[in-house]
């Protein structure tokens, strides 16, 4: 009985590591599996809080700047004033100490409000950047998801090819000790035998590099096991045939000129006000200590203080706002001409991934019907070949075309789907 429990229980944990040692991912799992794991996908969401900590830090300009001074001078040698008489006297005292808080309060700071714009917008083009390259990846990942379920499919037919041939071969070997067909009908049997070993060795190589390739994109470690639960009958079942009518200004890269370009308008903005003065509220409270000691604790602190507007004039910085100016209209211009081209892309895009994905589409419904044909076809003729009514070279062309219709087939859902996720991209669905 404990021997029993003990078997149990070792099972229970090995059914647990197996468990653990696997993971499993759905398309959406792998997609959701990469924007937490990539380290670009982590340090791009940086970007934003940056941006976000730039708009914060504008507004902080506005916050009173209040300054708390200490300053303790000893004359070694007082001034001396000298009368028209001749007469000498000696100024101030040995020491002289004040303590003081100072406020300086903007009050009007030309650009200061157009400078949280600025950031502002700043703000707005990183979130459509971030945007941008959160599609990229997702289109990455979904690209070699679809791969190793590709180079699956197509390792399973590979193996499937060569138990046929492997059977063929067979098979031909006893009608060989029957007398019944050619030697070079033997021997073509063990080509096509020895053939389709190869073309697997391929196919196993394809498979494994497409595993290595998702793994990359996922950034997951090579030792862990890897197992796709999403297949491409599933998928193209999740996703069906649908053309949508979408705005393409709603594209994050043609969003992000946009937002630059009102970026742009609002440094433009500012030159053209950097040259009014700023006004400052300015106020003080100094205590001040005179005497020739140091004993700071004698009654002899007397203060004093005062409050007042200071304006500055950039006088200087006239001659350089002309050149500033003239770059932030330059770039006007540069940016709009960028957004219509990135415009007449994108609508390019949209027509061209449309056009694939109903060409995919159309594809699947020519190669299911193609495959049907070919597998019937291959079926009728099988059962004549075994009868010795056919010869093996005319089994092999109609194999050979079945073999074609399931590549063809598999392909179609594959470009299908490709064509489906690039489509998405175009119109700007998520």
């Amino acid at each position: 009985m404990k021997r029993q429990f003990f078997i149990i229980i070792v099972i229970l944990l090995s059914c647990i590591q197996l468990s653990q040692a696997q993971q499993r991912l759905s398309l959406a799992d792998a997609v959701e599996y990469a924007a937490k794991n990539r380290y670009d996908a982590q340090a791009n969401k940086f970007d934003i809080e940056l941006a976000q900590n730039a708009v914060s830090k504008s507004r902080n300009e506005w916050i009173p700047e209040i300054t708390a001074n200490g300053e303790v001078l000893y004359n070694a040698q007082l001034q001396t004033m000298i009368f028209d008489n001749g007469e000498e006297f000696k100024m101030g005292t040995k020491n002289l100490t004040t303590l003081s808080l100072e406020l300086s309060q903007p009050i009007f700071k030309p650009g200061l409000s157009t400078d949280i714009k600025i950031n502002k917008a700043t703000l707005s083009v990183k979130k459509e950047v971030l945007q941008e390259k959160k599609t990229n990846i997702k289109i990455y990942v979904i690209e070699a998801y679809l791969n190793v379920i590709l180079r699956e499919q197509q390792l399973k037919l590979s193996e499937e090819n060569t138990e046929r041939y492997k059977s063929y071969f067979d098979l031909t070997q006893n009608k060989i000790q029957l007398g019944t067909i050619l030697e070079s009908e033997l021997l073509q049997a063990q080509t096509d035998y020895e053939n389709s070993q190869t073309n697997l060795q391929k196919a196993q190589q394809n498979y494994t590099l497409a595993v290595k390739a998702l793994k990359y994109h996922l950034n997951m470690p090579d030792s862990e096991k890897l197992v796709l639960t999403d297949s491409l009958s599933v998928l193209l079942n999740n996703n069906p045939m649908q053309i949508r009518n979408t705005n393409a200004e709603d594209r994050p890269e043609l969003r992000q000129i946009y937002y630059s370009q009102q970026e742009n308008d609002l440094w433009l903005k500012k030159t053209s006000m950097m040259w009014l003065p700023t006004i400052l509220l300015m106020a003080n409270y100094t205590t001040e200590y005179q005497a020739s000691n140091f004993r700071f604790s004698q009654k002899l602190w007397f203060p004093y203080n005062y409050i007042g507007l200071k304006a500055s004039f950039p006088l200087s910085n006239i001659f350089k706002l002309r050149t500033d100016r003239r770059e932030y209209q330059l770039k006007s211009s540069q940016l709009s001409m960028q957004y219509n081209q990135k415009l007449h892309d994108i609508n390019y895009e949209r027509d061209k991934y449309n056009t694939e994905l109903l060409n995919a589409f159309g594809n699947i419904n020519s190669t299911t019907k193609t495959l049907n044909l070919s597998k019937e076809l291959y079926s009728q003729q099988l059962a004549v070949y075994k009868l010795g009514t056919i010869s093996y070279s005319a089994l092999l062309d109609i194999k050979s075309s079945v073999n074609t219709a399931e590549q063809n087939y598999i392909t179609a859902i594959y470009e299908y789907l490709i064509a489906y996720s690039n489509y998405t991209k175009a119109t700007g669905f998520n």
